[in-house]
C-alpha cells in the first residue's frame, strides 16, 4: 500500500518569474502563490519565515479570485531580471480599482539579511498626486539590476469582493495598455452622453414620461460606472464624497427603480397589463426600501445584496418585456431586443 503523502511533504518550491526585455506585458497570476490570514494581524517578517512557505497555495489559472472576506491575503512572487540592461524598472499592476488597501515589498538577496528592501503602500482613497503610477488602479514602481533576484511580497485586503487580476509592465508596455483601456472607457461613456442629450431633446420635443425615466436611469446609471472604476479619481485627483464606493449600493438601486419606472412608462403596463404592473410596482417598493436599509447596513452586506438583486431585476426586466411582446404589445418587441442587447 502507498503511503498518504503530507502536505510538507508534496511541497514544490515556486519558480522564479523571469523579466526580459523582449517583452513589455506579464500576466502573473498563474504564478503567483498566496496565503491567507485571518487575524489580520502579521508582518512581513513572520510571513517570510520558512515554517510558512508551505502555506503558500498555488494560484489557480485566471485572476485571483477569492470572493468576499475579511482576512487579509499575502501575494508571494519570486522574481529575476534576466535582459541585457545594466538595470530596468518595470510596474507591477493591482488591477482592481475598488481594491481598500495594499502593502508592497520587495526583497532582495538572503531574507534574514536582504541587500535591498523597498516597502510601499496605498489605498483606495490614496490621491493621484501620492501614488507611484498616475492610475486609478494601485500600480507600484521597482527596478532590477541586470541578473538580481527577488522576491515580492503583496499585502492585501478588502471590504468587497476580491477579483484580482495581476500583471507586471515595462512603463512603455503600460502606457499603452492604459491608452487602450481609456480610448474604450471613453467611447463608450461619450456614447451614453450623446444618448442622454438625445432622449432629453426628445423629451422636450413630445414631453413623454418615458424619455425622462431613461435619461435618469442612464444618469444613474453614468455615474455607478464612473464610481465603480474609480474615474471619479482619475477627473479630480482624489476620491469625492459623491463618487465614493460607499455609495455604490445607492446607485444601484436607483438605477433599478429608473430603470422600472420606464418600463412600466413604455410598455403601458398600466392599462394594458394589470397583473405585469403590480408586479413591477412591488420591485420598484423593494428597490426603494433597500435603497433605505443600504443607509443603515453595512457596506459589504449592502453591496452584496444589491449585486444578487441585480441578476434577479435582470432576469425580471427580460421576462417582463417577453410576456408583454407575446401579448402582442408592438413597442414590446423593440424593448425586449434592446434589453438583451443591454
Amino acid at each position: 500500500m502507498p503511503s498518504l503523502i503530507s502536505a510538507a511533504e508534496s511541497y514544490y518550491p515556486q519558480k522564479v518569474f523571469a523579466l526580459n526585455d523582449a517583452r513589455d506585458e506579464y500576466e502573473v497570476n498563474s504564478d503567483i502563490r498566496y496565503f491567507e490570514d485571518p487575524s489580520n494581524r502579521l508582518t512581513i517578517d513572520e510571513v517570510m519565515q520558512t515554517e510558512r512557505e508551505h502555506a503558500f497555495k498555488m494560484a489557480p489559472e485566471g485572476p485571483l479570485n477569492l470572493g468576499y472576506s475579511n482576512s487579509t491575503f499575502w501575494i508571494k512572487l519570486p522574481i529575476q531580471y534576466r535582459g541585457k540592461r545594466p538595470s530596468s524598472e518595470w510596474w507591477y499592476q493591482l488591477d482592481l480599482p475598488l481594491l481598500e488597501e495594499s502593502e508592497f515589498y520587495l526583497i532582495s538577496g538572503d531574507k534574514y539579511q536582504p541587500s535591498r528592501l523597498v516597502k510601499k503602500s496605498m489605498g483606495y482613497e490614496t490621491p493621484l498626486r501620492e501614488r507611484d503610477v498616475n492610475h486609478v488602479t494601485q500600480v507600484y514602481r521597482f527596478s532590477l539590476e541586470q541578473g538580481e533576484k527577488a522576491v515580492i511580497y503583496l499585502k492585501i485586503k478588502n471590504d468587497f469582493s476580491i477579483h484580482l487580476p495581476l500583471f507586471i509592465y515595462s512603463p512603455e508596455g503600460f502606457a499603452e495598455q492604459v491608452a487602450v483601456e481609456e480610448l474604450l472607457y471613453g467611447g463608450f461613456i461619450g456614447a451614453v452622453l450623446v444618448m442622454i442629450a438625445y432622449n432629453l431633446f426628445m423629451f422636450f420635443s413630445v414631453r413623454e414620461r418615458s424619455f425622462l425615466f431613461y435619461i435618469l436611469y442612464m444618469i444613474s446609471y453614468l455615474i455607478f460606472l464612473v464610481t465603480e472604476r474609480t474615474h471619479g479619481l482619475a477627473l479630480f485627483g482624489e476620491i469625492l464624497p459623491m463618487f465614493h464606493k460607499q455609495n455604490l449600493s445607492y446607485y444601484i438601486w436607483v438605477s433599478w427603480v429608473f430603470a422600472l419606472l420606464m418600463a412600466r412608462s413604455f410598455l403601458e403596463t398600466k392599462e394594458k397589463e394589470p397583473d405585469l404592473d403590480f408586479a413591477i410596482k412591488v420591485f420598484i417598493y423593494v428597490a426603494i426600501i433597500s435603497l433605505l436599509i443600504s443607509i443603515y447596513i453595512d457596506l459589504t452586506t449592502g453591496i452584496q445584496w444589491a449585486v444578487f438583486s441585480t441578476l434577479l431585476y435582470a432576469i425580471l426586466m427580460t421576462w417582463i418585456a417577453y410576456t408583454v411582446m407575446k401579448h402582442g404589445n408592438p413597442t414590446a418587441r423593440f424593448y425586449f431586443f434592446a434589453w438583451i442587447l443591454n
